[in-house]
């Protein structure tokens, strides 16, 4: 409720925009210029000291904590599609210092009477904040044009920049997009800066509750299930090393679905990673909750029956993992906040073959050869309550509060195979204050909350360390969310190998050199993002201090996972599903 009031608050001042300028405007993103030709100096008297203030046209928020100096802002509100996020890339074109006479004012009160919470993704933008108006979802955005240097009393201004925002999802059309629409509601789509793209996205109904047509599996089927999750502790909420290759034993197989059981009959569903989308453009689209997992089949004895030697491979994943996002060529994470599980049901379904593996076909063809690939890794623990609780608390706990009383954050990183002649990024997700700066080692790479592009040079010390720098009597604190570690992760394969290989962002053809420093028994496969295909590249072994090299398509989202023998998953302990409701429902696969 508290965003919504502060959107409807912003109407008339963003009606019009002396500093903005939308350059292009489309389905796929907005470019607007931002241009600040005059602003304002002015000395006064205030309780006895003197003190400067600082103003332009079109100003419309005041930023800063309380004991802070008073910065204004520009607010710019932009409408996406359900579901929708954006991307923004924010470049200063020309700046200018000036000297001040008087240090700028101060702010009296908190901060929290004034705005939302706020953090800058670079000293002159906030992050994106996400909100709802009459169905319509949003993002807001702030530009501070002033940089203050309070020991110097000089200000660098923002007089000319370029934003590139980009949508995460540009191909949704709203059902009944153009629904009547109040006067609040046609005065509020004035305001956006891609009102013109926003009103083909604003929801004009809500769709039907559906059933599942043809669910995959009968009332009556026999249905084991397992789960597959590392847990809460730690930092285990956003890593994914639960992440692998699990077998199933023909023993098994054998023991809960009985004797004579063909082996192409066996099948493997999981329920969906992430969560499940709240708003869809047509109802044919509402998921079923479950997909079919393909599973590598061996029949050792090659008479289409299952035995007690053979066996099925599958890749398994945790309830929350990473997925490639195609319209910003990126991978992105999905997370899932209410279960660090994902669900796994194993049945037999007489008459009807299961998804199976198939085998992988190099792309021919020169490409580029790479010896180390992008990894990324999430670290994430949720441990504290936010401090504005909405009502939704337990979905919004964060890591750490860094603030006066408790100064510094800690953290030894984990990243494996990292090739030190790599340039890396770790990005901090924070809310509130940017009043602090973070080392690796003794390396500064965040000065109050902002970073550069590849300001990691060096991965000889992994110790992190966040330490507040606020300004004193402040009460300013910065909320830890997350931490994203971007590094370039050699390929190698050693003994108890397993690696998951994240395929390039960059289209064409790549070759990837592993490098194998063990005699184990190693199975390579290729797993396509939506989980459909699951290839088999080869097995190797006795490959010591050789290369084993494939060559795949980049921009597809594909990885690659090298696993030893001895990595391979043993079965879970299974629960027989219950089917006495006389069907499946979606909480039941969550």
């Amino acid at each position: 409720m508290y965003k919504k009031a502060f959107l409807f608050q912003l109407l008339i001042v963003l009606a019009v925009s002396a500093q903005i300028t939308v350059i292009e405007n489309t389905n796929e993103r907005c470019v607007f210029t931002w241009d600040m030709e005059n602003y304002s100096v002015n000395t006064f008297q205030n309780k006895g000291k003197t003190v400067s203030s600082i103003s332009f046209p079109g100003e419309n928020i005041m930023l800063g904590e309380k004991n802070e100096p008073v910065i204004p802002g520009k607010t710019l509100i932009f409408g996406l599609a359900p579901e929708g996020e954006i991307g923004v890339s924010f470049t200063a074109k020309e700046t200018k210092v000036i000297g001040l006479d008087a240090p700028l004012v101060t702010h009296e009160f908190s901060a929290e009477k004034r705005r939302p919470d706020f953090s800058y993704i670079n000293p002159w933008v906030i992050s994106p904040q996400y909100s709802k108006f009459h169905n319509l979802k949003t993002a807001l955005l702030v530009i501070r044009p002033f940089i203050y240097d309070s020991i110097s009393k000089k200000m660098t201004i923002l007089t000319k920049g370029e934003c590139i925002i980009n949508y995460s999802i540009s191909n949704y059309r709203a059902i009944n997009s153009n629904p009547k629409k109040s006067e609040i509601a046609r005065s509020f789509l004035n305001t956006l800066i891609n009102k013109e793209i926003a009103e083909n996205w604003w929801p004009g109904k809500t769709l039907n509750k559906r059933s599942v047509q043809k669910f995959p599996i009968k009332n009556d089927q026999t249905v084991y299930r397992f789960k597959i999750g590392d847990g809460h502790s730690g930092v285990n909420e956003g890593t994914t090393y639960e992440n692998g290759l699990i077998k199933i034993p023909g023993d098994s197989i054998i023991k809960y679905f009985g004797s004579g059981v063909k082996t192409s009959e066996v099948r493997l569903f999981a329920s969906i990673k992430g969560e499940l989308p709240t708003v869809l453009e047509k109802d044919s689209l509402i998921p079923d909750g479950i997909i079919e997992i393909p599973l590598f089949r061996v029949d050792t004895k090659g008479d289409a029956t299952v035995g007690p030697s053979d066996y099925f491979l599958a890749h398994v994943t945790g309830a929350s993992d990473w997925y490639f996002n195609s319209r910003l060529s990126i991978y992105d994470y999905k997370l899932n906040r209410y279960s660090d599980d994902r669900n796994y049901m194993i049945t037999v379904s007489k008459g009807v073959k299961g998804l199976s593996s198939s085998n992988f076909a190099s792309k021919s063809g020169s490409g580029d050869t790479l010896h180390n690939f992008e990894n990324k890794i999430l670290f994430k623990s949720s441990v504290i309550e936010p401090k504005n609780n909405d009502g939704e608390a337990s979905l919004k706990w964060v890591w750490a509060k860094i603030n006066a009383a408790t100064n510094t954050f800690s953290l030894q990183l984990d990243i494996p195979d990292v090739d030190t002649t790599e340039p890396g990024m770790i990005y901090i997700n924070y809310r509130s204050s940017n009043s602090f700066d973070a080392f690796l080692g003794s390396k500064k790479i965040y000065s109050n909350g902002y970073q550069d592009d590849n300001y990691v040079k060096n991965w000889n010390n992994k110790y992190l360390t966040i330490k507040y720098n606020g300004y004193p009597g402040s009460n300013s604190e910065t909320e830890l969310l997350d931490l994203t570690v971007t590094y370039k992760r050699l390929l190698t394969a050693g003994n108890s190998a397993y690696l998951e290989i994240f395929s390039s962002v960059d289209s064409g053809i790549h070759i990837y050199n592993l490098k194998v420093t063990t005699d184990e028994l190693l199975y390579i496969f290729m797993i396509s993002d939506d989980e459909k295909t699951f290839a088999l590249i080869d097995t190797i072994r006795n490959y010591k201090n050789r290369t084993f090299s494939w060559s795949d398509s980049g921009g597809t989202g594909n990885r690659y996972v090298v696993c030893s023998e001895k990595k391979i998953s043993t079965l879970p302990v299974l629960s027989k599903q219950s089917t006495s409701s006389g069907s499946f429902i979606i909480s039941d696969l969550r």
